[in-house]
């Protein structure tokens, strides 16, 4: 709830939203109760809160210097399961990223978000142009709930996962049945974002830099359930 905004705001962008579409990172949400679907990701918080947090530090730099040290493991003493000898040259991450790093679109080395502090030290991240997806199965009413939204698809969907996808320069939501383009609905863009982009001076759009997230494909899981305001769509031509 805290990547997506929590639904209080449906048509906001939370700060991990707008740092990553800043980034140029496409975000994709998995089904809220649907951990099976991010089981790469959750794996890796088991081992870090086990091998990190729950290792006894009595402060913040002997927290950092954990950390470090297993950072150190995960690359360069834990086998990766994704990674083979024969296809890849090694089996640890770390070598693979030092071989491929020159390749490796990664986050500019000036990038800062200094920069997006005002002068009270509050970040705000403008809305950049870019991506961010839903995975969803569509209810017993034939909808779907995105960010505290309901969005009405009909009831020949209803258990078949749909993954609607916002497009902010678009100001629109695309839901797709496998590859096919099925439904659009208006996105509008809640009043703050509107503001500022009139404020950054450079248009309605910031065109982000691509980076880089690491041999896993990250996925987080958001959003909340519960009764909410629906809202019908247009169908798109196939």
């Amino acid at each position: 709830m805290a990547a997506t905004g929590g639904g209080r705001y449906p048509h906001s962008f939370s700060l991990v939203m707008r740092l990553h579409l800043l980034l140029g990172v496409h975000l994709l949400f998995i089904p809220p109760g649907a951990p099976g679907r991010n089981a790469h990701v959750e794996s890796f918080n088991d081992l870090w809160q086990e091998r990190v947090l729950q290792h006894p530090c009595p402060d913040l730099r002997a927290l950092r210097r954990t950390n470090q040290a297993f950072l150190r493991y995960y690359h360069f003493g834990k086998p990766h399961r994704a990674l083979r000898v024969d296809g890849d040259g090694t089996r640890y991450p770390g070598p693979w990223l030092a071989r491929h790093r020159a390749h490796l679109r990664t986050v500019p080395p000036s990038f800062s978000l200094a920069a997006y502090r005002n002068t009270h030290g509050r970040l705000r991240l403008p809305l950049a142009r870019g991506r961010v997806s839903f995975v969803r199965s569509v209810d017993p009413q034939g909808a779907i709930d995105i960010n505290g939204k309901r969005y009405v698809l009909g009831r020949r969907l209803v258990g078949r996962y749909i993954t609607a996808t916002i497009f902010t320069h678009r100001r629109m939501l695309v839901v797709k049945v496998g590859a096919r383009r099925y439904k659009r609905f208006p996105f509008p863009q809640h009043r703050h974002e509107r503001n500022a982009a009139s404020a950054s001076g450079k248009g309605a759009w910031l065109v982000p830099a691509a980076v880089h997230v690491g041999l896993d494909a990250m996925t987080i899981a958001g959003g909340d359930e519960g009764p909410v305001p629906s809202y019908r769509g247009s169908l798109v031509d196939a």
